[in-house]
């Protein structure tokens, strides 16, 4: 006698087989890997710069020991920037991507405190003994980066450098004693400029180590969206002070396209 088999078993069997969630499947992000296809992403977001020199942008030595002061304003500076991107990545395998970036980069630190610097009018007389000093120094870089991505199911890391050229830069100080400006005896020392002026002797070219990481959100199956942090750590001195340094530790939002 025939076997009488269901056929509302079998659509059952075929339905479920049909709704199972493979690798890949935006049903199933925990099983999903890192696609084969090329990725391009947009990316922007605000970064923090961390600039340090034992010395002025000009390479004038801080006078140690008879300023008081000096060298905590000028030693070091921070401030927020903001920068935007394009970034594509070229998968190796489910894990292993090289990722190529195009970035503008807006870098702006500053710092200010009193130091026990005579104050002196443009006519040369002492006003005070000390003055209020602020110093800021901004850059717009183009940065090219390149980086070795290792991607997991959740978040992903960065391990490479970048080159970045200066668009536009300027350097700016401020030296008050109350209301009244004060002046520093040279004519030609750039500190009594009233307005920005250029950064001495920008490098062309600065280098960076950078290392980063991001998290991975799928949004559908082919966009992705990822909060991602890099930290890029300069090589190269940023200008003709030798000791000059900057680093640039940025938060982005980045959205990726599989192509």
């Amino acid at each position: 006698m025939d076997r009488i088999v269901s056929p509302s078993a079998d659509t059952s069997e075929n339905d479920e087989q049909g709704l199972q969630a493979f690798a890949g499947d935006v049903l199933n992000p925990e099983a999903r890997g890192n696609s084969p296809n090329i990725k391009v992403a947009l990316k922007a977001g605000i970064h923090r710069g961390a600039y340090t020199n034992d010395r002025f942008p000009d390479n004038r030595p801080f006078d140690v020991g008879n300023i008081f002061g000096e060298e905590d304003v000028y030693g070091s500076a921070a401030g927020f920037g903001w920068q935007f991107g394009i970034d594509v990545e070229i998968p190796r395998n489910t894990v292993f991507s090289w990722r190529v970036s195009g970035e503008y980069d807006h870098v702006s630190v500053g710092n200010s405190g009193v130091v026990s610097d005579p104050c002196l009018s443009r006519d040369g007389d002492t006003i005070g003994e000390s003055a209020f000093h602020r110093f800021e120094l901004n850059v717009d870089y183009l940065k090219l980066a390149g980086a070795a991505k290792l991607n997991f199911q959740r978040f992903y890391l960065l391990f490479g450098v970048t080159a970045a050229t200066p668009v536009k830069n300027d350097v700016r100080f401020n030296r008050t004693f109350g209301e009244a400006p004060c002046f520093y005896n040279e004519l030609g020392d750039m500190r009594n400029s009233r307005f920005p002026v250029p950064i001495p002797e920008i490098s062309r070219l600065h280098f960076a180590l950078r290392i980063g990481g991001g998290l991975t959100y799928q949004l559908s199956n082919s966009l992705q969206f990822s909060p991602e942090l890099t930290l890029d750590f300069g090589f190269n001195a940023i200008n003709k002070s030798p000791e000059s340094d900057l680093g640039v530790y940025a938060l982005n939002g980045v959205f990726r396209y599989d192509l």
